[in-house]
């Protein structure tokens, strides 16, 4: 198998450093669903451009005092298109540097498939091919990190 790119960090090969983004716990802008996509779009977690990154945890979760009212609950079908394009906006955003990986495959908690890939796919947020990602996105196209247009 070839190697595509070496990965270097402060002299070892191959060391990329993890983050986690939950925008639930991020109590720094109004959480309305315009709020979110602003949040994640202006979000450059690529910070001096050297660094190889991967958002090692994220997910679809919103804050919990505003997870069940009428603009997010996960039982209004019309929610599901913006919880798609949520979706798609952080995948874009992410895939600027390393990549990506959802918090869960598959999780027990019911209806709520925001921290399920699984149950998100089964229900239409999530793309069956994560390909698509860039068409669905809502953040603006721009440069930076190693995913350059």
């Amino acid at each position: 198998m070839p190697v595509l790119h070496q990965i270097v960090v402060g002299g070892k090969p191959n060391v990329v450093y993890d983050t986690h983004r939950y925008l639930k716990h991020d109590f720094g802008f109004e959480p309305t669903k315009a709020g979110y996509i602003k949040r994640t779009c202006e979000h450059d977690i690529a910070w001096d451009k050297n660094t190889p990154i991967a958002v090692g945890e994220w997910s679809l979760a919103v804050r919990s005092d505003v997870e069940k009212t009428p603009e997010f609950d996960v039982s209004v079908p019309a929610n599901r298109e913006w919880y798609r394009k949520w979706w798609a906006s952080q995948v874009t955003q992410y895939e600027k540097q390393i990549g990506w990986v959802f918090w869960s495959w598959k999780t027990e908690l019911g209806e709520d498939w925001r921290w399920s890939y699984k149950a998100a796919v089964e229900v239409g947020v999530i793309p069956k091919d994560p390909g698509v990602a860039k068409g669905i996105t809502e953040c603006p196209a721009r440069k930076g990190g190693r995913g350059e247009e």
